[in-house]
């Protein structure tokens, strides 16, 4: 529930993969433990995430909704989903390895001539 609700309230993608990684490093300390801490350790002036409003999301309704429509997402992928983390780019599962590696690289070859500026300095 604290990553739905991270989702829901760290508006910015790069603060939020990071966040979540973070998150993901250090859940051996306890999920609530490691949330707050990585709240409190990533970002900068500009970008902070907002843990008070992720903790009381994730201990109210609010939360279980929005863990329950991940869940009906997941639920939905054709083909289902055999393992987690399954990453699905531009509506295939195909090539885990490669997502799960290097995702940067794998987003960057899906894109069609001319490609962003990011992918040509890979």
């Amino acid at each position: 529930m604290l990553h739905a609700c991270a989702v829901k309230y760290v508006k910015d993608q790069n603060l939020l993969n990071e966040y979540i990684g973070c998150m993901m490093q250090h859940n051996v300390e306890g999920l609530e433990e490691a949330g707050q801490a990585c709240a409190a350790k990533v970002g900068g002036e500009d970008f902070k995430v907002d843990w008070p409003g992720i903790s009381k999301c994730s201990e109210n309704s609010q939360g279980g909704t929005l863990l329950a429509n991940y869940g009906d997402d997941t639920h939905s992928l054709k083909p289902s989903v055999t393992f987690i983390p399954t990453v699905q780019l531009n509506g295939s599962q195909q090539k885990q390895n490669v997502l799960l590696k290097d995702l940067t690289r794998a987003v960057c070859d899906s894109f069609e001539e001319p490609k962003p500026d990011t992918c040509l300095n890979m």
